[in-house]
């Protein structure tokens, strides 16, 4: 039996599942994959790793081959009284994935001095394959700009350690700063993940309201909302490949640094109190002033309103929903924002 799903399974469901899967398999075989461990909070790992040995003892009485792997970062530290511990940085080819990364996506040409940043670049890294992905954002954007001969200096001045180069990021220049927190904001306290449309008008609602109009592809190409939300996140997010795309961070490890260290807090003095707070109050004002736009006009709302069970109601909807990207969202989720920014003391 196969099990492969994106669903964000909770600790009691996973085991309720493994559970009927082990007493129906007999003398078959279980491996599991676990991704992302270290992304629980540290109660859930202790309690799965319980979990997990209680599953071993079971199936091993039980005469049942059982495997689980799990991928984590280095903390928290995770104690396994049987198994293997791999350290990926360490392991023969780790060092030529980041090698091949660099030649494929270092567009700095082939030159000697290209050559002997991209060895420099991949000694900095010291394996974190992460930190590779930023830095040569930042060095492609150098090079785009002409500025070959400022490449290796800017290469030594980039922190090795990787939330020191999150705050570089951040305030390398202050261009469009409102949009950078923004757009931060968005991503972190949304209700549900924002496609790259979604999320364009999102920003868009705070930063330039009297900028919004009806969606129109031939107007605004996806590309150009993809480049737009690149820029404003500075390369701190990506869009999804799988499924209807979706805008998230590129690691948990942005998260941390935004939330638990208070990285945006520490950088800028007026978000240090009571971040979470102040940005569902400003995720509110976003669906606010989208919510303020002419809606009217574009939809032909000069008949009266039918009854919402009926195929006409449907089809409005669906035409207001392709017309304004962001109107449910809006509509759905404006007193959600309210209610938790009031929660948090902002009346």
């Amino acid at each position: 039996m196969t099990i492969s799903t994106n669903h964000q399974w909770s600790i009691e469901s996973l085991k309720t599942l493994l559970e009927q899967a082990i007493q129906s398999l007999g003398e078959f075989s279980v491996v599991c994959f676990i991704d992302a461990l270290d992304e629980c909070e540290e109660w859930q790992i202790w309690d799965m790793m319980l979990f997990f040995e209680h599953i071993g003892g079971l199936t091993v009485s039980a005469g049942i081959r059982f495997q689980v792997c799990f991928s984590s970062r280095h903390y928290p530290h995770i104690t396994i009284q049987k198994g293997l511990g791999l350290v990926l940085e360490r392991q023969e080819g780790h060092d030529q994935d980041i090698a091949n990364y660099l030649e494929s996506e270092l567009k700095i040409g082939q030159s000697k001095v290209a050559e002997q940043i991209r060895i420099e670049l991949q000694e900095k890294a010291s394996g974190v394959f992460l930190w590779v992905v930023l830095v040569v954002v930042i060095l492609n954007k150098e090079y785009d700009g002409g500025r070959m001969h400022a490449l290796r200096r800017r290469l030594r001045e980039i922190p090795s350690d990787l939330h020191e180069l999150f705050r570089d990021i951040l305030t390398r220049d202050s261009h469009n700063r409102d949009e950078l927190v923004l757009c931060v904001q968005w991503v972190l306290f949304t209700r549900q993940p924002l496609s790259p449309e979604q999320l364009y008008f999102a920003i868009l609602s705070g930063v330039e309201p009297e900028e919004l109009l009806k969606w129109d592809p031939g107007r605004i190409p996806i590309d150009v909302t993809k480049r737009y939300i690149l820029d404003s996140s500075k390369g701190l997010t990506e869009i999804t490949t799988s499924g209807a795309p979706k805008v998230q961070f590129i690691h948990e490890s942005v998260k941390d640094f935004l939330l638990k260290e208070n990285g945006l807090g520490s950088i800028w003095p007026d978000l240090r109190s009571n971040f979470y707070g102040q940005s569902h109050e400003r995720l509110k004002h976003c669906c606010v002033n989208y919510l303020s736009i002419d809606l009217y006009t574009s939809l032909d709302l000069s008949k009266s309103f039918v009854k919402a069970s009926t195929q006409e109601a449907a089809a409005l909807r669906e035409s207001a929903t392709a017309a304004f990207l962001f109107l449910e969202y809006a509509v759905r989720n404006v007193l959600y924002h309210a209610d938790v920014a009031a929660g948090s003391g902002i009346a």
